[in-house]
Protein backbone atom coordinates (compact mmCIF):
# COMPACT_ATOMS: atom_id res chain seq x y z
CA UNK A 1 0.00 0.00 0.00
CA UNK A 2 1.41 3.11 -1.21
CA UNK A 3 -0.05 6.91 -0.70
CA UNK A 4 0.60 9.98 -1.00
CA UNK A 5 -0.75 13.76 -0.40
CA UNK A 6 -0.32 17.09 -0.79
CA UNK A 7 -2.54 19.60 0.47
CA UNK A 8 -1.91 23.15 2.47
CA UNK A 9 -5.34 23.19 3.98
CA UNK A 10 -5.14 19.19 5.00
CA UNK A 11 -3.32 18.60 8.71
CA UNK A 12 -0.94 16.99 8.03
CA UNK A 13 -0.37 18.98 5.00
CA UNK A 14 2.27 16.65 3.61
CA UNK A 15 1.85 13.42 4.00
CA UNK A 16 3.74 10.29 2.24
CA UNK A 17 3.04 6.52 3.59
CA UNK A 18 4.77 3.19 2.00
CA UNK A 19 4.37 -0.51 3.10
CA UNK A 20 5.77 -3.61 1.83
CA UNK A 21 3.19 -6.45 3.22
CA UNK A 22 5.49 -9.10 1.67
CA UNK A 23 8.21 -7.99 3.99
CA UNK A 24 6.26 -6.36 6.71
CA UNK A 25 8.59 -3.06 6.37
CA UNK A 26 6.30 0.45 6.39
CA UNK A 27 7.40 4.10 6.16
CA UNK A 28 6.02 7.42 7.03
CA UNK A 29 6.89 10.56 6.33
CA UNK A 30 4.67 13.91 7.39
CA UNK A 31 4.52 17.74 8.54
CA UNK A 32 4.22 18.06 11.95
CA UNK A 33 2.86 21.13 13.83
CA UNK A 34 1.32 24.45 12.45
CA UNK A 35 4.83 24.81 10.02
CA UNK A 36 6.20 22.73 6.88
CA UNK A 37 9.57 23.39 8.44
CA UNK A 38 8.84 19.93 10.97
CA UNK A 39 8.64 16.82 9.44
CA UNK A 40 8.02 13.30 11.74
CA UNK A 41 9.47 10.13 10.05
CA UNK A 42 8.72 6.51 11.03
CA UNK A 43 10.46 3.40 9.96
CA UNK A 44 8.84 -0.11 11.16
CA UNK A 45 11.02 -3.14 10.50
CA UNK A 46 10.08 -6.57 11.68
CA UNK A 47 12.09 -8.28 14.55
CA UNK A 48 15.32 -9.91 12.55
CA UNK A 49 17.22 -12.45 13.77
CA UNK A 50 21.04 -13.39 12.96
CA UNK A 51 21.45 -16.37 10.80
CA UNK A 52 21.27 -19.43 12.91
CA UNK A 53 19.78 -17.71 16.10
CA UNK A 54 16.74 -19.01 17.33
CA UNK A 55 14.06 -16.63 18.97
CA UNK A 56 14.46 -17.32 22.50
CA UNK A 57 11.25 -16.44 25.34
CA UNK A 58 12.03 -14.33 28.66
Amino acid sequence: MTGYRNDPKAEPAVLLDMTNDRTAYAVSAETAGDSAQHMVLRVNLPCHLPPGAEQQQF
